[in-house]
């Protein structure tokens, strides 16, 4: 019953009722939203990890954190900005050699730093013209193929959570096509289970997870590690995916987990490393894999 109530409550979840009901069944809510049968061709889950590279800094320790994935044998998809490419792309070149996978980020900055050292977004999708986000996409993409000798195949809006109206996504989907792409994964799972779609005609969107408490956010190292108005502590990280690892494991169907964290703030985050072993200990419990590999089962 909580679990059929959960669902309902995810086709109306801007309600207030809906959103208390959402809250008083984390688990059943957690798994209607997150099991997803047209993504998932098995009976395992599927696990796909993803880095958003969005400052220098997460350039600087991608070499420590590829070490990590190496010896976790984790793979992990990494949304990267053409400009990082650009100022230094010899940590990128490690990626696909190292059996990971690169997807396009847009070209632009859109994270900034003050002179405290603490970051802000600076650079919104919502906020360009249609001219302006294509020129920004497709330019990353040729950033990708002359600096890195790669064609990527998919994408991650900056900042989705502010691109996300329908409108924003046909013309978005629309660009992406253009480009051959296979993927996007732009958007929270809980929002594309209100859509009830997960394939745009040849391009399928990939729906990042949400927090187990809050389905509304994902479960993204920016809101639970780094931000200054964060509601967590460092050790709700590890407590909070092994509430969701647990669920996955034990549903009855195939769940889709899509973590995604910011490189520099978990390359030396103990909770993170501990994420990493579960997951390497999970192998044959779940498949691991990345985005392009999860597409090729779906076509």
């Amino acid at each position: 019953m909580p679990n059929l109530l959960a669902q309902a409550a995810i086709r109306y979840m801007h309600r207030r009722p809906a959103r208390a009901l959402l809250k008083a069944f984390p688990g059943a809510a957690f798994l209607a939203a997150h099991t997803w049968p047209e993504l998932i061709h098995g009976d395992k889950p599927v696990v796909c990890l993803s880095f958003d590279c969005d400052t220098e800094e997460d350039t600087e320790c991608l070499p420590s954190l590829l070490k990590q994935l190496e010896k976790s044998n984790v793979p992990a998809s990494f949304a990267v900005i053409g400009e990082l490419v650009e100022a230094n792309a010899e940590p990128y070149k490690l990626l696909e050699p190292g059996g990971h996978e690169v997807l396009n980020h847009g070209y632009g900055r859109h994270t900034q730093q003050r002179p405290d050292g603490t970051f802000f977004s600076s650079r919104f999708y919502h906020q360009l013209s249609e001219k302006e986000i294509r020129h920004d996409i497709t330019q990353n993409h040729t950033i990708a193929q002359n600096l890195l000798d790669l064609t990527m195949q998919g994408f991650r809006t900056p900042h989705f959570s502010t691109f996300q109206q329908p409108e924003h996504r046909t013309f978005l989907y629309q660009v992406l096509a253009d480009l051959a792409y296979t993927y996007s994964s732009s958007v929270t799972s809980i929002y594309q289970k209100t859509s009830r779609t997960s394939c745009q005609g040849e391009l399928w969107e990939l729906p990042l997870t949400g927090c187990w408490d809050d389905l509304r956010s994902p479960f993204d190292s920016w809101g639970l590690i780094a931000a200054p108005d964060r509601h967590y502590n460092d050790d709700d990280f590890y407590r909070l995916f092994r509430l969701m690892f647990d669920a996955t494991l034990d549903a009855p169907d195939p769940v889709f987990l899509n973590l995604y964290f910011d490189p520099a703030h978990v390359v030396n985050f103990s909770p993170f490393t501990a994420l990493l072993q579960d997951l390497s200990a999970s192998h044959g419990q779940v498949d691991i894999l990345l985005y392009r590999n999860l597409v090729t089962q779906l076509t």
